[in-house]
C-alpha cells in the first residue's frame, strides 16, 4: 500500500506518518506503508517532458513492491467537509504547445513589405479558441488555455517575431487527436495567409487521472468515517496531474510507458469557510486555504490504512 503526497500537502503527509508511527497502530498494521515526496509536477520540459511522477515510477523505481496507491489535493472549488473520490476518469490529459512565430518586421508607419508577427499572433489567438467550440462535439470535454502571449518592444515598430504558449485538456483520445490535428492545420493555415513561418511545438505531457473502482471505494468508506455523509462528491474536472502515471489505468497514454498499479486521487475541500467556494482560486495570487482541510485529508488517510492493513484489536 502506499500514500502519495506532493507540493503543499507534505504536512499532510508528515501528519500520517507520524501518526502510523505511533503506538499502538503500527503494531497493529499487517504490511507496510511508502510514503512519496513528489518533485516537479508541473515542471516538464524537453528532457524530462512527463514530470517528476514519470521519472519517480521509472527511474527512481517508486512502486516496486507497491500494491495500491492513494493521493490527495486540496480543492478550493469546494467547501471544508466535502470530499471527492470519483471512480473511474476525475482529470485530463494534459498537452502543452509553444508556437514561434516568424515574420518580416519595419516600421510601424510603412507596413508594406512586412510580415506582422503581432497580426499573426492575434489571429492565431483566435483560430485557436474556435477549435474548441466549432470543431468539437459539444458532447466531449476539451479545454484549451493560451496563457502566455509576447511580441514587440516599441509602439512604433512591426514585429517580427512573436511567440504563444498553451495549456491543451482533454478528457478522452478521440478529444486529444482532434485538438492536436486542428491546431496543427491552424497554425499552418495562418502562417500562409500573411506570410509568415509559424513552428509548432506539441509536447503530451501528462494522460488522464482514471481511479480504480475498488480503490475508490476504499476511499469513500474512509471518509465517511471523518466528514458527513453528504459531505461524499463526485468530483470531475479538467485540470491535470501526473499522478496519473502511477495509476494502471493509464497505461494507454500514447508513445509514453506507463507501469502502474491500482489507486485513487481524491480531492479535499479546502475553500476558507467565510468565503463562497471558488473565490481564491488555484494558481492565482490571492490562493488560500482553510487549513482545516489539512486535518481532514490526513485522518481520511489515517483512517484508509486503519481499514486495509490493521488487524482486530
Amino acid at each position: 500500500m502506499h500514500a502519495c503526497g506532493h507540493d503543499a500537502h507534505m504536512a499532510t503527509m508528515l501528519c500520517v506518518a507520524e501518526v502510523l508511527s505511533a503506538q499502538p497502530l503500527r503494531s497493529r498494521l499487517r504490511g507496510s506503508v511508502k510514503f512519496i515526496f513528489q518533485p516537479a509536477e508541473e515542471n516538464g520540459n524537453e528532457e524530462h517532458p512527463h514530470g517528476g511522477a514519470h521519472e519517480m515510477v521509472h527511474k527512481a523505481r517508486v512502486l516496486d513492491g507497491v500494491d495500491a496507491i492513494y493521493g490527495m489535493h486540496v480543492w478550493s472549488f469546494a467547501p471544508v467537509g466535502m470530499v471527492g473520490a470519483t471512480p473511474g476518469c476525475i482529470m485530463a490529459a494534459c498537452d502543452s504547445l509553444e508556437i514561434d512565430i516568424e515574420g518580416r518586421g519595419g516600421h510601424g508607419a510603412a507596413p508594406q513589405g512586412t510580415a506582422d508577427a503581432v497580426l499573426v499572433m492575434g489571429h492565431l489567438i483566435t483560430a485557436l479558441h474556435s477549435i474548441v467550440s466549432r470543431s468539437q462535439d459539444p458532447m466531449s470535454s476539451a479545454v484549451l488555455t493560451i496563457g502566455s502571449a509576447s511580441a514587440g518592444e516599441a509602439p512604433n515598430v512591426i514585429a517580427g517575431r512573436a511567440k504563444l504558449r498553451a495549456t491543451v485538456r482533454c478528457l478522452d483520445s478521440a478529444a486529444q487527436a482532434i485538438m492536436k490535428r486542428r491546431i496543427n492545420e491552424v497554425c499552418t493555415g495562418v502562417g500562409a495567409t500573411f506570410g509568415a513561418k509559424v513552428t509548432l511545438k506539441y509536447r503530451e505531457e501528462a494522460p488522464k487521472v482514471e481511479n480504480d473502482v475498488e480503490a475508490a471505494q476504499h476511499v469513500k468508506e474512509a471518509a465517511a468515517s471523518v466528514v458527513s455523509a453528504d459531505g461524499l462528491q463526485n468530483i470531475t474536472t479538467m485540470a491535470s496531474e501526473d499522478f496519473a502515471f502511477f495509476l494502471e489505468a493509464s497505461k494507454s497514454f500514447p508513445g509514453v510507458s506507463v507501469s502502474g498499479i491500482k489507486g485513487c486521487f481524491f480531492f479535499v475541500g479546502a475553500a476558507p469557510k467565510t468565503e463562497a467556494a471558488g473565490n481564491r482560486p488555484h494558481h492565482n495570487p490571492a490562493f488560500t486555504i482553510d487549513e482545516d482541510a489539512m486535518l481532514i485529508g490526513a485522518s481520511i488517510f489515517v483512517q484508509l490504512v486503519e481499514n486495509r492493513l490493521a488487524s482486530p484489536q
